[in-house]
């Protein structure tokens, strides 16, 4: 199954797009959360419902295959 994260890096989908992978999400008869849905962790889900910005940082960290906060750490 393919998700938001992939797809962005992938040049599928952009960011703006995300809420219509929630809503896919809400449509479905997925068994799993909405961040594992989406592609990222826990930790990335709740970075970005409290900062719509961090986004950005997320796919870049998945890209770069690094951990977001050691990324936060240097920008």
């Amino acid at each position: 199954m393919t998700n938001f994260i992939d797809d962005v890096i992938d040049g599928k989908t952009k960011l703006d797009e995300i809420d219509d992978y929630v809503e896919k999400w809400h449509n479905s008869d997925s068994h799993c959360s909405v961040s594992e849905y989406l592609g990222m962790t826990e930790e990335e889900y709740f970075l970005w419902t409290e900062d719509n910005s961090n986004l950005k940082y997320i796919v870049l960290a998945h890209k770069n295959n690094i951990n977001i906060k050691e990324l936060l750490k240097t920008e």
